[in-house]
């Protein structure tokens, strides 16, 4: 059976009249392209013919990617998703993807469009190759379910060259410097923040999240459960990044003092504050209870190095921090991914190759030592 019909122009040329079938109010659904030969214009209708009889044929339809992402967003992503992922998106797609593609037809959109789409935020918004990744990412996977539910018949993003990820540096503190931090940091606000960061190695959501239930002073543990994150100007409570996140470890002495003294503070403001103190549990918590937001926390640690004349750092350099000490005492690559929460100990090794790689020095001379080459 025939779904469409070719017929030769006047300038020569060959238009094929695509047949879909009809739409639910009857009407016939037409789509017409011209070939400049009667034999491609036979292939391209034999090709539509196959794919309408084996019902894989896409029908033309004029949404827009403005309008594609909107649907995606409501009905596949947000069901699915945590906040955080869905605030990425949506920043991504109004900020960016609208402006540049959003008025573009979800079935005319090109290899050559994203191409551009890549060079103009590399070029006229100054984006990092690994925030441009962000998009990449987000359009295959938007392109990739237009593909299943038939809107297009294959994802435009398998042919476009994305930027190469850059490794961001690592920067972290040695051991004398952390000695100097914890001076400096003593008796401040984000003295208790700080210590849990640098001893335990935990993501500043972590630490954020932590409450007093999670701690046990006896058996000296304590079990890290939930994170407190933002979500532009929302912030939200969720589990860990991944099952391996929710994980017990040991409280070192320093740690168990500090601690302690912190929870001693936060018992002797809600004996003084009574009915107006916000008994919300957390460990990292204003004078009234309330907890710090993530966003502030980084703010003021960013502004305590810079005033106290330290090496500048990253909260989460702290976390980087913790590995380099781990490693620099001898313990293992998987034992450090353990205590960190990494997923796995790929993850570890991937994030932290340059650090490991600095042993093979001593590994190569052990083996020269032990075998007593004279």
């Amino acid at each position: 059976m025939a779904h469409g019909s070719i017929k030769k122009t006047s300038t020569g040329k060959y238009k094929v009249n695509f047949e879909f079938g009809y739409d639910e109010n009857g009407n016939r659904i037409r789509k017409n392209k011209t070939y400049s030969t009667e034999k491609e214009a036979e292939i391209a209708l034999s090709r539509h013919n196959t794919r309408m009889e084996d019902g894989i044929a896409v029908r033309p339809v004029q949404i827009k990617l403005c309008e594609w992402l909107d649907y995606w967003m409501e009905n596949i992503i947000c069901p699915r998703t945590e906040d955080t992922t869905q605030y990425g998106y949506r920043n991504i797609i109004n900020t960016h993807l609208k402006l540049e593609l959003g008025n573009k037809k979800l079935q005319s959109i090109k290899p050559m469009d994203i191409q551009k789409y890549y060079t103009h935020l590399a070029v006229k918004k100054g984006l990092s190759p690994n925030s441009i990744l962000k998009h990449h990412h987000l359009l295959m996977t938007a392109f990739k379910a237009a593909v299943r539910q038939e809107y297009i018949t294959r994802n435009p993003i398998d042919a476009v060259e994305p930027p190469k990820k850059k490794k961001p540096s690592i920067k972290y503190y040695s051991a004398s410097q952390v000695r100097q931090l914890f001076n400096k940091v003593q008796g401040n606000r984000l003295e208790t923040f700080v210590t849990l960061c640098t001893l335990l190695g935990l993501r500043r959501e972590e630490a954020c999240g932590l409450k007093w239930v999670d701690i046990d002073f006896e058996n000296r543990t304590v079990v890290i459960r939930r994170a407190r994150t933002t979500a532009g100007s929302q912030t939200i409570e969720k589990e860990p990044k991944t099952d391996n996140s929710v994980r017990t470890l040991y409280i070192s002495d320093a740690l168990y003092m500090i601690l302690n003294k912190e929870k001693s503070r936060q018992d002797k403001n809600q004996k003084l504050l009574g009915e107006m103190y916000h008994d919300n549990g957390y460990v990292c918590a204003w004078p009234d209870g309330r907890p710090y937001r993530p966003n502030y926390l980084s703010e003021l640690f960013t502004k305590f190095i810079k005033d106290n004349g330290l090496p500048k750092i990253t909260l989460h350099g702290l976390r980087h921090t913790f590995a380099s000490l781990s490693h620099a005492a001898g313990i293992s690559a998987f034992d450090i991914g353990k205590a960190m929460g990494h997923s796995t100990p790929d993850t570890t090794q991937r994030i932290y190759t340059h650090l490991f790689d600095e042993t093979h020095t001593a590994t190569m001379e052990a083996v020269e030592k032990s075998i007593q080459i004279p």
